[in-house]
């Protein structure tokens, strides 16, 4: 079979398309509670506020989605529908970008989620260029490259969209199978609230008036400034940003307002802390289990005021935690992504970290329970990722096989 040109640009537009969705699908579906909160932050500068659930059922279908859409140019599955589907998607995107790009309402757009961190120029361009190999696959349909026949691709196209859904779901349940955020298991708390930020360049530059006109002065110019002229405005160029820290956030606030983080960066520091960015949302059951079954010192950081004491079902629970600690939400939201979800410390360093639900099944086991500051062990650790990636291993399989379905 000979291709002309129109046929192997169309194959290579359908390479990129396909596999750029895919990952931007799969690296958000590892941890769709934080796509949630960044679709949150941009509702959020319309001045909109909608429940937490359509954030995370939003976060999920646009996973899904783009994920989806990688699959079916790779195999070229129905290719009115899928360039029409990626046209409008581009276009939103592109359009969202451009403002993002322009006015700087967010840090960055979340394309990648926290696995690949890009600046909102770098996205508006990339965004640009998708754009453009779309509009020439819809301009050329007969050009693109189908990979198996009609009858399979519709196979794959639903089996994709089932195990997509699941692999999704299991990273709401449970906490996200690759952890890109700076609190990872291992972490040693001294390095991650300390260390790591950099000093800011900057270059600034003082603006005086003299007989109608303007003069920038340097710092070092300032002496030629005399009382004849007049001071109008500085101004700042930015040559490197200031950098934090990665954990600079992670501040546990005591009621006398010092830092409780400091007495668990030590070595001998170990705790248990059960953190939840919104308590109310939690149920009391799920408390006074962990409550009733886990060794002190247990630890309590909550995003909520001291208010939701006063609710009859939560004020018997005060009491049963070593010590009650606030955490800023937003902070609360990225150590851990379920709510209520628990980090475990030793020797200053995180040695655990999973959901509430979770650690309240696994301290009522009596292994656990004798020492629960263990770190999860590699064969553990394979399984989890085996489990949580096996559907995608036979997915990309049956990709594969599925070209010799190809019909003649």
């Amino acid at each position: 079979m000979q291709w002309n040109k129109r046929q192997v640009f169309a194959t290579v537009a359908q390479l990129i398309l396909g596999a750029t969705f895919i990952f931007s699908g799969l690296v958000k579906s590892i941890d769709p509670m934080g796509t949630a909160i960044k679709i949150e932050e941009y509702v959020a500068i319309g001045g909109l506020h909608f429940p937490s659930w359509c954030y995370l059922g939003a976060s999920v279908a646009l996973n899904l989605f783009e994920a989806l859409l990688g699959v079916a140019f790779l195999i070229g599955w129905r290719r009115l529908i899928t360039s029409w589907a990626a046209l409008v998607l581009m276009c939103c995107m592109t359009l969202l970008t451009l403002y993002i790009y322009l006015f700087k309402p967010v840090a960055d757009c979340g394309c990648f989620g926290d696995a690949l961190v890009i600046s909102n120029a770098a996205t508006f361009w990339k965004n640009v260029v998708l754009l453009l190999l779309v509009a020439y696959l819809f301009r050329n349909l007969s050009a693109w490259h189908e990979w198996t026949s009609t009858r399979y691709a519709d196979i794959l196209i639903g089996v994709s969209s089932v195990i997509l859904l699941l692999f999704n779901l299991t990273n709401i349940v449970h906490e996200p199978i690759i952890d890109f955020r700076p609190y990872t298991i291992g972490s040693d708390l001294m390095e991650l609230t300390t260390t790591g930020g950099t000093e800011g360049v900057y270059i600034y530059s003082f603006v005086y008036a003299k007989d109608g006109k303007e003069r920038t002065f340097s710092m070092e110019e300032l002496s030629e400034v005399d009382s004849t002229w007049t001071y109008v405005r500085d101004e700042v160029e930015v040559i490197e940003e200031a950098a934090r820290p990665a954990g600079a956030d992670f501040v546990l606030v005591r009621e006398d307002g010092s830092n409780a983080v400091e007495s668990l960066t030590y070595k001998e520091g170990q705790a248990i802390i059960v953190i939840s960015h919104d308590l109310n949302m939690v149920e009391p059951q799920l408390l006074q289990k962990i409550t009733q079954n886990c060794p002190d010192p247990l630890l309590l950081a909550m995003g909520n005021t001291g208010e939701v004491w006063n609710k009859p079902e939560y004020a018997p629970l005060e009491q049963e935690f070593s010590e009650v600690l606030f955490l800023d939400k937003t902070t609360a939201k990225t150590v851990v992504r379920n709510n209520p979800g628990v980090l475990i410390i030793k020797g200053g360093r995180i040695v655990n970290k999973m959901t509430g639900k979770a650690f309240a099944d696994r301290i009522t086991n009596p292994e656990f329970k004798k020492d629960p500051y263990q770190m999860p062990t590699k064969k553990s650790r394979l399984l989890e990722l085996l489990y949580a990636w096996g559907g995608l291993i036979i997915l990309t399989i049956a990709i594969i096989c599925s070209r010799f379905f190809k019909e003649k």
